[in-house]
């Protein structure tokens, strides 16, 4: 008996998922912190238009993601050991979630935060 295949169709994610998805494992990394959204931010989300302060998705054409993400740590953090750790845990839930492959993550810390 030949196995039976079938075609049910495509999944398309949206970038708010993939934002969202990402600011959660943000979230979950001690010392790290989401950037604040500015006015014009809160304005767009007011409209309707939402996004993630701070998380840019770029996808290439053999359809690849790179990732920006902006962060506020907490004063004392090793930089290179927490940028390390987010580009891993991103990296990770983001395989897990969605079973896409991140091509590379860029981390930028936007400052420091006093606890």
């Amino acid at each position: 008996m030949e196995d039976i295949k079938l075609d049910l169709g495509h999944v398309k994610i949206s970038r708010q998922v993939l934002e969202q998805l990402i600011a959660k494992s943000l979230k979950d990394i001690t010392g790290v912190h989401l950037i604040k959204p500015t006015l014009s931010d809160r304005i767009k989300e007011a409209l309707g238009y939402t996004k993630q302060p701070g998380i840019s998705i770029k996808v290439d054409d053999e359809q690849e993601l790179s990732l920006e993400v902006a962060v506020n740590i907490d004063y004392g953090i090793n930089i290179p050991e927490v940028a390390r750790k987010i580009q891993d845990v991103v990296k990770q839930d983001v395989k897990k979630a969605l079973d896409i492959t991140v091509k590379d993550i860029n981390v930028e810390i936007e400052g420091i935060e006093r606890g």
